[in-house]
C-alpha cells in the first residue's frame, strides 16, 4: 500500500512538474513574442523617422541650394535696372538747348534767365498748363548749374530762403519752355524775328536785367 502511494506521489510531482515546464517555456515563447513585435514595431518607427528626415534632408538641400541662385538672380535684376536708370539719366543730364537746331541762340537766351530773379520767383500766369516733373528734370538742372555759375549763386541765394527748391525749378524750366517754343516756332517760320528777344512772350513772361 505504501509503495503504491508513493509511486502515486512520484507520478503526480512528476506531472505537475512537466505542467509547470510547458506553462513556463509557454510564458517564455510568449514574452519572446511580445519582445519580438516590440522590436519590430521600433524598428519600423526608426525606419520611418530615418526615410522622412532623409526626405527632409533633401528638400532642404534643394531649397538652400536654390535661394542663394534666386537671391542672386534678384540682385542681378536689380542691379540692371539701376545701371540702365543711371544710364537714362546720364544721357539726360545735358543742358536743355543741346541737340536744337537754333542751339546757341537758345543756349544764350537760356543762360540769360539767371540774370533776373523774377524767372524763378514768379509763377506761370494763371490758366498756364504746363507739366513739370521735378524729379526727370533734376539732371537736367545739375547740367545747367554747371554750366551757370550766376545760376548757382542764384540758387544759393533764394533756395530755400525765398522759394523751394522745386518751385524754383519750376519756374526756371518754365521760362525755358517758352525759350524753346519760340525757338522751335522760329524754326518751322524760317523768320528770326519770331525768335526770343523782347520782354514778353505769348503764353507768359520772361524777364530781362533791367527791366
Amino acid at each position: 500500500m505504501a509503495g503504491l502511494l508513493g509511486s502515486w506521489w512520484s507520478g503526480k510531482a512528476a506531472e505537475e512538474e512537466s505542467e509547470k515546464k510547458e506553462k513556463e517555456e509557454s510564458e517564455e515563447e510568449e514574452k519572446e513574442k511580445k519582445d519580438s513585435s516590440w522590436v519590430a514595431g521600433l524598428e519600423g518607427l526608426v525606419k520611418n523617422v530615418s526615410e522622412y528626415a532623409a526626405t527632409m534632408g533633401e528638400t532642404v538641400k534643394s531649397r538652400v541650394q536654390e535661394t542663394p541662385m534666386s537671391f542672386v538672380n534678384q540682385f542681378q535684376d536689380e542691379q540692371e535696372k539701376f545701371s540702365r536708370e543711371q544710364r537714362r539719366l546720364k544721357d539726360a543730364a545735358v543742358p536743355p538747348w543741346v541737340g536744337y537746331n537754333e542751339e546757341e541762340q537758345m543756349k544764350a537766351q537760356i543762360l540769360e534767365l539767371s540774370a533776373d530773379s523774377r524767372n524763378v520767383l514768379r509763377n506761370p500766369p494763371p490758366g498756364i498748363q504746363f507739366n513739370f516733373d521735378f524729379a526727370k528734370s533734376y539732371p537736367v538742372a545739375m547740367a545747367m548749374l554747371k554750366e551757370d555759375a550766376r545760376l548757382q549763386k542764384l540758387r544759393f541765394d533764394l533756395v530755400p530762403k525765398k522759394v523751394s527748391e522745386e518751385k524754383f525749378w519750376h519756374n526756371f524750366f518754365y521760362r525755358v519752355f517758352l525759350i524753346k517754343q519760340s525757338s522751335q516756332l522760329s524754326s518751322l517760320a524760317n523768320d528770326k524775328k519770331d525768335s526770343v528777344s523782347s520782354d514778353r512772350t505769348e503764353g507768359g513772361d520772361i524777364y530781362h536785367r533791367g527791366n
